[in-house]
């Protein structure tokens, strides 16, 4: 391994060894390995890839129209910004360079694997549910409380607020975040896939626990959500970059 100088502090010589070290220690080795290689990738990917080339020209235009969507319309404007960030219009230059390049591999990767086909096979996972619950170690009780709401003899926000051994109790907004509806339990899927929102689902157990829910809304994804259709598109690139990290040989 080697062991020159990587930095200096106090006039103190830190080697490499000592960083990778530290670094250790930190348990921020692997992350940083990480970003490494995905430059790499993304450096050797630009250099080699033939269906498409970024000359300077293009990345010039795109970094002034960078400027004017950021108002920094005078050199006074751009130099104060800089200053703010701790940048030279150098480093400025080549931040800007770099991303604009990687967001080009990404837009070429994406079309390769088709964002569509991937939204598809992963729908279910970004297509989320509200929902509200009572938890209660008690099958007679929780079934109780389910006629009575049946029935319209009690409100879930007061059976929540009575019976329910989680902390939901305690919140003055009873409905959970949006949770993802293929990561909900099976016995709980199939319960919200007979039911319509406002509904309440027929009790159930897991881990000696019974679970008695309400459920509120569908919010079903769709690629025309600018949000979701990044994700995605994230995500493909993600699972791009660690096949190829994958593939490479490495040591240390």
């Amino acid at each position: 391994m080697c062991s020159e100088n990587f930095l200096t502090i106090n006039g103190e010589s830190i080697s490499t060894q000592k960083v990778i070290q530290c670094l250790l220690v930190a348990r921020k080795f692997k992350p940083v390995i990480k970003d490494i290689l995905d430059q790499y990738i993304i450096e050797q990917e630009l250099a080699a890839n033939n269906d498409f080339k970024i000359d300077l020209d293009e990345i010039k235009q795109a970094l002034t129209g960078y400027l004017i969507n950021q108002k920094l319309d005078t050199p006074e404007k751009i130099q104060k910004w800089l200053s703010n960030y701790g940048l030279t219009p150098e480093d400025f230059f080549n931040e800007f360079s770099a991303k604009y390049k990687t967001d080009k591999l990404k837009q070429w990767v994406v079309k390769q694997c088709g964002v569509n086909e991937y939204f598809l096979k992963n729908k279910k996972y970004l297509d989320k549910v509200i929902l509200s619950r009572i938890v209660s170690n008690k099958q007679g009780v929780v079934e109780e409380i389910y006629d009575q709401l049946v029935e319209g003899v009690i409100s879930f926000d007061l059976a929540v607020r009575k019976y329910s051994i989680y902390s939901d109790r305690f919140f003055e907004e009873i409905m959970m975040k949006p949770e993802s509806y293929g990561r909900l339990a099976d016995q709980l899927r199939a319960l919200i896939n007979a039911a319509k929102p406002g509904d309440f689902l027929e009790p159930f157990d897991i881990d000696g626990l019974w679970y008695l829910y309400k459920f509120e809304q569908f919010l079903e994804a769709s690629l025309d959500n600018e949000l979701i259709k990044k994700v995605l598109e994230d995500e493909i690139f993600g699972i791009w970059l660690r096949q190829k990290r994958d593939s490479l040989t490495i040591s240390y």
